[in-house]
């Protein structure tokens, strides 16, 4: 389960489906309750996000995207 708003999460879900709608996301860490390295999901952490099937002018989107909300990711796999 995802400790996140709801809004938020409606958010996010639209952001992605506009954005970037070939994209599968996972959520995970310590938002996520049950995850292996955390025994509770800590609202006030950041968001990690694990993206897959990007393709190469989706990279920009999200890095244009990550410039304007004043976060950059922490990597873009190749």
């Amino acid at each position: 389960m995802l400790e996140l708003d709801p809004a938020q999460q409606q958010l996010i879900q639209r952001l992605l489906a506009h954005r970037l709608p070939q994209v599968n996301a996972i959520a995970f860490g310590s938002r996520v309750a049950g995850w292996q390295f955390g025994l509770n999901p800590k609202p006030y952490s950041d968001l990690d996000a694990a993206l897959w099937g990007l393709r190469p002018a989706d990279r920009h989107r999200l890095g244009e995207f990550a410039r304007r909300s004043g976060r950059m990711p922490t990597a873009l796999a190749r």
